[in-house]
């Protein structure tokens, strides 16, 4: 239960934001040319996509391997940490 802006579960440090810092300048003509945007975009597209497989064919296979107790503490688990990342 989160009180006040206080969270039960640690927040992650939030530092990934800073690799896009280049990108954020106003004048993006100096920083990135249009094809290093469209790679930047397609890279990001593709590892996205590739997690995602990962972590859903991760899921199948703890489910099957588990029992129904051990599965439902880890959907419980899994939904806590991520209602702890929308604070």
């Amino acid at each position: 239960m989160a009180t006040a802006g206080i969270s039960v579960f640690p927040q992650p440090p939030k530092i990934g934001s800073l690799l896009l810092l280049p990108l954020a300048s106003f004048d993006l003509a100096d920083t990135a040319s249009v094809s290093e945007t469209f790679r930047f975009v397609a890279w990001a597209l593709v590892m996205g996509l590739a997690g995602s497989w990962i972590a859903t064919w991760c899921w199948v296979v703890a489910s099957c391997r588990l029992s129904l107790a051990l599965s439902a503490q880890l959907i419980v688990a899994e939904t806590g940490s991520s209602a702890s990342l929308m604070d």
